[in-house]
Protein backbone atom coordinates (compact mmCIF):
# COMPACT_ATOMS: atom_id res chain seq x y z
CA UNK A 1 0.00 0.00 0.00
CA UNK A 2 1.37 3.34 -0.74
CA UNK A 3 1.41 6.27 1.78
CA UNK A 4 -1.00 8.52 0.11
CA UNK A 5 -3.55 5.34 -0.25
CA UNK A 6 -2.89 4.91 3.66
CA UNK A 7 -3.40 8.08 4.51
CA UNK A 8 -6.57 8.72 2.81
CA UNK A 9 -8.89 7.32 5.14
CA UNK A 10 -7.63 9.08 7.57
CA UNK A 11 -8.18 12.45 5.84
CA UNK A 12 -11.50 11.42 5.15
CA UNK A 13 -12.34 11.25 8.31
CA UNK A 14 -10.67 14.19 9.23
CA UNK A 15 -12.70 16.12 6.80
CA UNK A 16 -15.81 14.41 8.01
CA UNK A 17 -15.10 15.32 11.62
CA UNK A 18 -14.93 18.98 10.71
CA UNK A 19 -17.55 18.76 8.52
CA UNK A 20 -19.57 17.52 11.39
CA UNK A 21 -18.49 20.72 13.75
CA UNK A 22 -19.47 23.39 11.18
CA UNK A 23 -23.16 22.11 10.75
CA UNK A 24 -23.48 22.12 14.13
CA UNK A 25 -21.70 25.66 14.49
CA UNK A 26 -24.43 28.17 14.99
CA UNK A 27 -24.54 31.04 12.36
CA UNK A 28 -23.64 34.43 13.26
CA UNK A 29 -25.78 36.88 14.51
CA UNK A 30 -26.74 39.34 11.57
CA UNK A 31 -24.80 42.55 11.57
CA UNK A 32 -25.83 45.22 14.21
CA UNK A 33 -26.63 47.94 11.66
CA UNK A 34 -28.90 45.65 10.03
CA UNK A 35 -31.05 44.78 13.08
CA UNK A 36 -31.12 48.48 14.17
CA UNK A 37 -32.48 49.69 10.40
CA UNK A 38 -35.35 46.47 10.99
CA UNK A 39 -36.33 47.31 14.79
CA UNK A 40 -36.34 51.00 13.56
CA UNK A 41 -38.88 50.01 10.94
CA UNK A 42 -40.90 47.98 13.42
CA UNK A 43 -41.44 50.25 16.06
CA UNK A 44 -41.99 53.24 13.13
CA UNK A 45 -39.93 55.44 14.77
CA UNK A 46 -40.67 57.62 11.76
CA UNK A 47 -44.02 58.31 12.56
CA UNK A 48 -43.64 59.15 16.36
CA UNK A 49 -41.08 61.80 14.88
CA UNK A 50 -44.07 62.96 12.89
CA UNK A 51 -46.58 62.98 15.91
CA UNK A 52 -44.14 64.69 18.20
CA UNK A 53 -43.94 67.59 15.48
CA UNK A 54 -47.94 67.48 14.78
CA UNK A 55 -48.12 67.92 18.85
CA UNK A 56 -45.31 70.49 19.25
CA UNK A 57 -46.79 72.89 16.26
CA UNK A 58 -50.66 72.35 17.52
CA UNK A 59 -49.22 73.39 20.58
CA UNK A 60 -47.27 76.42 19.40
CA UNK A 61 -50.56 77.98 17.50
CA UNK A 62 -52.21 77.33 20.98
CA UNK A 63 -49.60 79.68 22.74
CA UNK A 64 -49.75 82.25 19.98
CA UNK A 65 -53.64 82.23 19.64
CA UNK A 66 -53.76 82.74 23.95
CA UNK A 67 -50.93 85.68 23.36
CA UNK A 68 -53.05 87.25 20.48
CA UNK A 69 -56.55 87.10 22.59
CA UNK A 70 -54.83 89.43 24.96
CA UNK A 71 -53.75 91.88 22.03
CA UNK A 72 -57.59 91.47 20.53
CA UNK A 73 -58.65 95.14 20.39
CA UNK A 74 -55.58 96.13 19.34
CA UNK A 75 -55.23 93.67 16.57
CA UNK A 76 -58.66 95.42 15.02
CA UNK A 77 -57.24 98.83 14.62
CA UNK A 78 -54.00 97.76 12.77
CA UNK A 79 -52.98 100.32 9.92
CA UNK A 80 -52.44 98.96 6.34
CA UNK A 81 -48.45 99.30 7.42
CA UNK A 82 -49.52 97.43 11.08
CA UNK A 83 -51.32 94.68 9.14
CA UNK A 84 -48.98 94.10 6.45
CA UNK A 85 -46.17 93.76 8.85
CA UNK A 86 -48.02 91.25 11.20
CA UNK A 87 -48.97 88.99 8.22
CA UNK A 88 -45.10 89.14 7.48
CA UNK A 89 -44.51 88.21 10.95
CA UNK A 90 -47.08 85.23 11.20
CA UNK A 91 -45.52 83.98 7.60
CA UNK A 92 -42.27 84.01 9.21
CA UNK A 93 -43.63 82.00 11.99
CA UNK A 94 -45.26 79.41 10.46
CA UNK A 95 -42.42 78.75 7.75
CA UNK A 96 -40.38 78.44 10.99
CA UNK A 97 -42.36 76.15 13.13
CA UNK A 98 -42.58 74.01 10.27
CA UNK A 99 -39.70 72.99 9.90
CA UNK A 100 -39.31 69.38 11.05
CA UNK A 101 -37.00 67.04 13.01
CA UNK A 102 -34.35 65.03 10.42
CA UNK A 103 -35.90 61.69 10.98
CA UNK A 104 -32.69 60.06 9.70
CA UNK A 105 -30.72 61.36 13.17
CA UNK A 106 -34.26 60.57 15.11
CA UNK A 107 -33.81 57.13 13.80
CA UNK A 108 -29.88 57.49 15.17
CA UNK A 109 -30.97 58.26 18.48
CA UNK A 110 -33.29 55.97 19.09
CA UNK A 111 -31.20 52.82 17.51
CA UNK A 112 -28.21 54.03 19.69
CA UNK A 113 -29.85 54.24 22.82
CA UNK A 114 -32.12 50.93 22.26
CA UNK A 115 -29.08 49.11 21.46
CA UNK A 116 -26.93 50.53 24.29
CA UNK A 117 -27.26 47.34 26.83
CA UNK A 118 -27.81 44.51 23.75
CA UNK A 119 -25.26 42.33 22.21
CA UNK A 120 -25.62 41.63 18.64
CA UNK A 121 -27.19 38.44 18.86
CA UNK A 122 -29.98 39.60 21.25
CA UNK A 123 -30.27 42.48 18.72
CA UNK A 124 -30.33 39.85 15.75
CA UNK A 125 -32.78 37.96 18.33
CA UNK A 126 -35.36 41.03 18.37
CA UNK A 127 -34.96 41.77 15.22
CA UNK A 128 -35.90 37.97 14.01
CA UNK A 129 -38.88 38.33 16.30
CA UNK A 130 -40.34 41.92 14.87
CA UNK A 131 -40.01 39.90 11.66
CA UNK A 132 -42.58 37.98 12.68
CA UNK A 133 -46.34 38.58 12.58
CA UNK A 134 -46.81 38.40 16.48
CA UNK A 135 -43.56 41.11 16.91
CA UNK A 136 -44.34 43.34 14.14
CA UNK A 137 -47.81 44.30 15.30
CA UNK A 138 -46.52 44.39 18.89
CA UNK A 139 -43.42 46.69 18.09
CA UNK A 140 -45.81 48.30 15.98
CA UNK A 141 -47.99 49.35 18.79
CA UNK A 142 -44.81 50.50 20.79
CA UNK A 143 -44.65 47.12 22.92
CA UNK A 144 -48.07 47.07 24.17
CA UNK A 145 -49.85 43.45 23.87
CA UNK A 146 -53.42 45.31 23.73
CA UNK A 147 -55.15 44.53 20.67
CA UNK A 148 -53.48 41.87 19.96
CA UNK A 149 -55.23 38.35 19.43
CA UNK A 150 -54.81 35.65 21.80
CA UNK A 151 -51.76 32.92 19.17
CA UNK A 152 -50.32 36.46 19.24
CA UNK A 153 -50.39 36.90 22.71
CA UNK A 154 -48.93 33.68 23.46
CA UNK A 155 -46.06 34.65 20.90
CA UNK A 156 -45.29 37.29 22.25
CA UNK A 157 -45.04 35.50 26.18
CA UNK A 158 -42.90 33.09 24.23
CA UNK A 159 -40.35 35.43 23.56
CA UNK A 160 -40.72 37.89 26.74
CA UNK A 161 -39.12 34.60 28.53
CA UNK A 162 -35.90 34.57 26.56
CA UNK A 163 -33.00 36.30 27.33
CA UNK A 164 -33.27 38.63 24.40
CA UNK A 165 -37.16 39.30 25.32
CA UNK A 166 -36.28 40.14 28.79
CA UNK A 167 -33.93 42.79 27.82
CA UNK A 168 -36.59 44.40 25.28
CA UNK A 169 -38.82 46.45 27.60
CA UNK A 170 -35.57 48.01 29.20
CA UNK A 171 -34.19 48.98 25.50
CA UNK A 172 -37.54 50.50 24.25
CA UNK A 173 -38.10 52.80 27.36
CA UNK A 174 -34.00 53.85 26.68
CA UNK A 175 -34.54 54.72 23.36
CA UNK A 176 -38.28 56.24 24.23
CA UNK A 177 -36.84 58.44 26.60
CA UNK A 178 -33.81 59.14 24.34
CA UNK A 179 -36.24 60.22 21.40
CA UNK A 180 -38.26 62.46 23.68
CA UNK A 181 -35.24 63.95 25.29
CA UNK A 182 -33.99 65.31 21.44
CA UNK A 183 -36.98 65.73 20.06
CA UNK A 184 -37.65 68.85 23.07
CA UNK A 185 -34.30 69.83 22.27
CA UNK A 186 -34.78 70.20 18.31
CA UNK A 187 -38.69 71.81 19.44
CA UNK A 188 -36.83 74.35 21.43
CA UNK A 189 -34.29 75.03 18.19
CA UNK A 190 -37.26 75.42 16.19
CA UNK A 191 -41.11 75.90 17.26
CA UNK A 192 -40.26 77.36 20.86
CA UNK A 193 -37.88 79.73 19.15
CA UNK A 194 -40.23 80.81 16.07
CA UNK A 195 -42.75 81.31 18.78
CA UNK A 196 -40.52 83.55 21.02
CA UNK A 197 -39.45 85.54 17.71
CA UNK A 198 -43.56 85.77 16.60
CA UNK A 199 -44.75 87.25 20.22
CA UNK A 200 -41.28 89.45 20.43
CA UNK A 201 -42.60 91.16 16.80
CA UNK A 202 -45.94 91.36 17.48
CA UNK A 203 -45.06 93.57 21.04
CA UNK A 204 -42.88 95.54 19.07
CA UNK A 205 -45.76 96.07 16.27
CA UNK A 206 -48.50 96.98 18.94
CA UNK A 207 -46.01 99.20 21.17
CA UNK A 208 -46.33 96.76 24.58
Amino acid sequence: MTLGAALRPALLGLLATLGAGCASTPPPPPPRQASLAQLVHAYDVDSMVNRSQTESLAEAHRAIDRARAGYGEALNHLTSEQRARFEAATDRFVSAARTAPDTTQADTVWAQAYAADLSDAELGKIAEFAATDAGGEFFANGGNPQGLSGDDIKAVLKFSRTPAGQKQPAANIAAASALRTWLAQQRSASIDLAAQRYLGELRVLLGY
